[in-house]
């Protein structure tokens, strides 16, 4: 809606706006899948559970990154620019070392023995990406409002419009 009302506006070009609502499309789409990641356990099925946690990590990420994009100002501040790279850098990077360290334990045997404790995956670093979850809102571009009017009406004048 917020991308579809800045179309009509004039604020977006009809690139940034096709691209904005399929982030927010695909985001709304993995994030769907949030409860068959709960479901599947890392024990039952390591592969799926990641995957769709990877899934809903790039494409919230996507979605965040098209918020700032389509929104003027929005990186002007010091602070938005480090969580932006912060955010992105750990949404990036922890994927790729989750599957890295994956593919270790199923093609090298005997890697998880020569480890130490879980993996190479320090706690803090998934965390991070927790984190960036719980502050997002407080770094998010806050410039366009979305009003609506409702109004009262009787009954008789609904069937008569």
């Amino acid at each position: 809606m917020k991308y579809n009302l800045m179309l009509e506006k004039g604020l977006l070009s009809e690139r940034k706006h096709k691209l904005s609502v399929l982030a927010s499309k695909l985001y709304g789409v993995a994030f769907c899948f949030l409860p068959v990641m709960l479901v599947v356990t890392p024990k039952q099925h390591v592969w799926w559970h990641t995957g769709l946690f990877i899934a809903i990590i790039y494409t919230r990420l996507a979605a965040v990154l098209a918020s700032f994009w389509t929104t003027k100002g929005s990186l002007d501040s010091f602070a938005n620019k480090i969580f932006v790279g912060i955010y992105t850098a750990v949404s990036i990077a922890f994927p790729v070392m989750a599957f890295w360290q994956y593919f270790l334990f199923d093609v090298y045997p005997g890697y998880k023995e020569r480890l130490p404790g879980k993996g190479f995956i320090p706690p803090w670093f998934m965390m991070t990406w927790f984190l960036c979850i719980v502050i997002t809102s407080k770094f998010l571009p806050n410039d366009i409002l979305i009003r609506r009017n409702l109004e009262l009406a009787a009954r008789f004048e609904e069937e008569n419009l």
